[in-house]
C-alpha cells in the first residue's frame, strides 16, 4: 500500500497532476460556492505573481464579500455625496494539494493495493471518488461558514453565536488534517467492499469441524 502510494506520488509529479488539480479545485469551488448563504459572495483565485513569495506552492486565495456589505457601502457613499464606493473584502488562503489533492492519490493507492476483482476495483474507485468529492465540498462549506461567521458584523452572513462558531472551528480543525481524510477513505472503502475484504483478509472464521 505504501509502496503504491509512493509510486503514484512520483507519477503525479511527472504528469504535473498537482497543477491540474489546482486548476480543477479553483473552477469547481467557484462553480459551487460563488454565492453563499443569504447574500455571501465568494471567489477562489490564483495568488498574483507579485505575491508568490509569501505563499506556498499550490496555495489558493479565497475572497469573501457580501451584498449586505456592498449595500452599506453604497448608502454611505450616497450620504457623503461620493460617486465611487469602497469596501474591503476579507481574504484567506488554503493549500489545494496538502489539504485536498493528495487524498485522490491515497484513494487510488488503496484501490490498486487491495486484492479485488477489476470490476470491484472500478466500482470502489467510482463510489470512493463521488464520496470524496462530497467530503471535500462539505469541508469547503464548513470553512466558508466559519469565516463568514467570524466576520458576521461585516458580512451579516453565517452564525452570530460564539458557541456555534467554536463548534465549527473544532470540527474544521479535525477534518482538515490529511490523516482524517485517509481514515475517511479507508472506512468508506472497507464498507463498500466488506464482503470481498472479509474473504481476502480472512476476517470471517472458518467453521470448526471435529473429527469422529
Amino acid at each position: 500500500m505504501v509502496a503504491v502510494y509512493v509510486v503514484l506520488m512520483f507519477f503525479a509529479n511527472w504528469i504535473h497532476f498537482q497543477q491540474i488539480h489546482h486548476q480543477y479545485f479553483i473552477k469547481k469551488n467557484n462553480y459551487l460556492f460563488s454565492t453563499f448563504g443569504n447574500g455571501g459572495q465568494v471567489e477562489f483565485y490564483e495568488v498574483p505573481n507579485n505575491l508568490l513569495r509569501r505563499y506556498l506552492t499550490y496555495d489558493v486565495l479565497i475572497k469573501l464579500s457580501s451584498q449586505q456589505q456592498r449595500k452599506r457601502a453604497i448608502a454611505k457613499a450616497r450620504k457623503a455625496g461620493e460617486t465611487r464606493i469602497t469596501y474591503e473584502p476579507v481574504q484567506y488562503d488554503i493549500n489545494t494539494w496538502a489539504v485536498y489533492g493528495n487524498l485522490y492519490l491515497f484513494l487510488m493507492a488503496l484501490v490498486i493495493a487491495l486484492p479485488l476483482h477489476w470490476k470491484k476495483r472500478l466500482w470502489a474507485l467510482t463510489a470512493g471518488f463521488v464520496l470524496l468529492e462530497l467530503f471535500f465540498a462539505f469541508k469547503v462549506w464548513l470553512l466558508l461558514s466559519l469565516k463568514f461567521s467570524i466576520w458576521y458584523e461585516k458580512f451579516e452572513i453565517g452564525w452570530n453565536n460564539n458557541f456555534l462558531i467554536d463548534l465549527l472551528n473544532y470540527v474544521l480543525l479535525i477534518i482538515t488534517y490529511p490523516f482524517f481524510g485517509m481514515l475517511f477513505i479507508t472506512v468508506i472503502y472497507a464498507l463498500i467492499n466488506y464482503k470481498q475484504l472479509e474473504q481476502y483478509l480472512l476476517l470471517k472464521p472458518k467453521p470448526f469441524t471435529k473429527g469422529v
